[in-house]
């Protein structure tokens, strides 16, 4: 049987790959979208002010569906973009 130190040693030990891997992937990388799912998963608690349903009840939680309308993709075909609006790189980075 493990004894307590290496049972601690080896949650530290797991804890800190946890967060070298975190950090590799949000701060070397560059932050990545992870959708509603994963964020409301905090943000929908009291102690936080149900962020998330503050958010779900407002405009700005529609700015993606936005872009897959018809006067989104022409939007973005008459600012020269060859792709849909939802697909075109400049336009999600503000609507996702």
């Amino acid at each position: 049987m493990l004894s307590k130190i290496s049972m601690t040693f080896i949650i530290v030990l797991a804890f800190s790959f946890l967060g070298l891997s975190l950090y590799k992937a949000n701060y070397l990388t560059g932050p990545k979208y992870v959708g509603v799912k994963t964020c409301g998963m905090c943000h929908k608690k009291e102690s936080v002010g149900q962020q998330l349903k503050i958010w779900q009840e407002s405009k700005h939680a529609q700015a993606y569906k936005t872009l897959q309308t018809k006067e989104a993709d022409k939007i973005a075909k008459d600012k020269g973009f060859t792709t849909k609006a939802a697909e075109t790189p400049e336009c999600l980075k503000c609507h996702v």
